[in-house]
């Protein structure tokens, strides 16, 4: 299930509030950023989150109607 891990779950609720890079959501975690970039690539992978490039960061953003499909999926405990 794609928002069943606590992190995935911060990283959506993060992401509200606009884009973000890594570095962002990691110091928001206090933890280093490959452990939030594998999480994000979860996120990206289903189609949660999208990413952007602007110069070297790259930028995260929330895909609002596929992170509610999810959060609904999550609540009626579906994969």
């Amino acid at each position: 299930m794609t928002l069943e891990h606590e992190t995935r779950r911060t990283i959506v609720c993060l992401l509200r509030d606009g884009e973000k890079s890594v570095g962002e959501l990691a110091r928001a975690f206090e933890r280093p950023r490959p452990g939030v970039a594998h999480h994000l690539s979860v996120l990206l992978e289903r189609g949660i989150v999208q990413t952007r490039v602007e110069g070297a960061r790259r930028l995260y953003a929330l895909d609002a109607e596929r992170a509610l499909v999810a959060w609904n999926a999550l609540l009626r405990g579906q994969p």
